[in-house]
């Protein structure tokens, strides 16, 4: 049962970030490994604020989350200032040689491969680990011990 709570909750992680077709191409896959491997922590960590504040402006949840508007702003910033910087800065010649072979698709997979690095991240904190398993104390095991033997 444990492993098919940490696959459930794996699953969400992945989800987060996950809305780009896999599309594999050698220069889309360089370029999103130079964004993972020329990235920090704190980048991933800035990606991963603003793709939650992001996901808070849904209509299914804006009710019950509110993000200060400078907040936004400046995870926006700070998002627009990684963007550039990575795109420009840090892996330039793998951008333009993903641009070459897909167009401006080769952005949208190159960083979901950088947002599924940041939400596995995300998901190592215990923290995070105890409010995704958070749920498992409801569920009728019984019931799914039936289903699966």
């Amino acid at each position: 049962m444990r492993r098919l709570v940490f696959s459930l909750t794996l699953c969400a992680a992945m989800g987060l970030s996950a809305t780009a077709p896999a599309i594999a191409e050698s220069g889309t896959d360089a370029f999103g490994t130079c964004l993972v491997m020329n990235t920090t922590g704190r980048d991933r960590i800035a990606l991963m604020r603003w793709i939650v504040f992001s996901y808070a402006t849904h209509p299914s949840v804006s009710d019950i989350i509110t993000i200060d508007p400078d907040v936004l702003d400046e995870a926006d910033r700070m998002l627009a200032d990684l963007f550039v910087d990575l795109v420009v800065d840090r892996c330039l010649p793998e951008a333009r040689a993903a641009m070459a072979e897909v167009g401006p698709q080769a952005f949208e997979i190159a960083f979901t491969a950088l947002g599924q690095i940041a939400a596995v991240e995300t998901m190592n904190d215990r923290g995070v680990q105890q409010r995704m398993e958070a749920f498992v104390q409801y569920l009728d095991e019984d019931r799914l011990d039936a289903a699966f033997d």
